[in-house]
């Protein structure tokens, strides 16, 4: 795939300005933002199901995962394992910070049952 066959629903794999800026990323970014509290609550056994979904959105709707060989500098599709793998990262991304300020909400509602014990020792 060369870049001029590239659309605007593909999702491009990698780093940089490129993947940052392109619309399909700004898009599969939205998409998985708005998974992302589900699967931060989900237990293990969902949280396959949400990666398998959102994947298979981007497809449904046309897009590709992209990765670009450094080689030939051509472009070519990832598979599901790829595409799978990089949604399950992005939606980790963020989450320790997502659980801290969730426990901190949970914690107004039941004081007694989420407190954090105080480390400090009683005379």
């Amino acid at each position: 795939i060369t870049d001029s066959e590239i659309t605007k629903k593909d999702v491009l794999c990698g780093r940089g300005g490129l993947t940052n800026t392109h619309p399909g990323n700004i898009r599969y970014r939205k998409v998985v933002e708005a998974q992302k509290c589900i699967y931060g609550t989900s237990p293990k056994s969902k949280k396959k199901d949400i990666v398998i979904d959102i994947v298979q959105r981007i497809r449904q709707e046309h897009g590709r995962f992209l990765k670009r060989r450094n080689s030939d500098k051509i472009w070519y599709e990832i598979g599901d394992k790829m595409a799978f793998d990089k949604t399950s990262q992005t939606l980790r991304e963020g989450l320790a910070k997502f659980y801290r300020e969730n426990f901190k909400k949970m914690s107004a509602f039941f004081p007694s049952s989420t407190a954090v014990p105080n480390n400090t020792e009683t005379q």
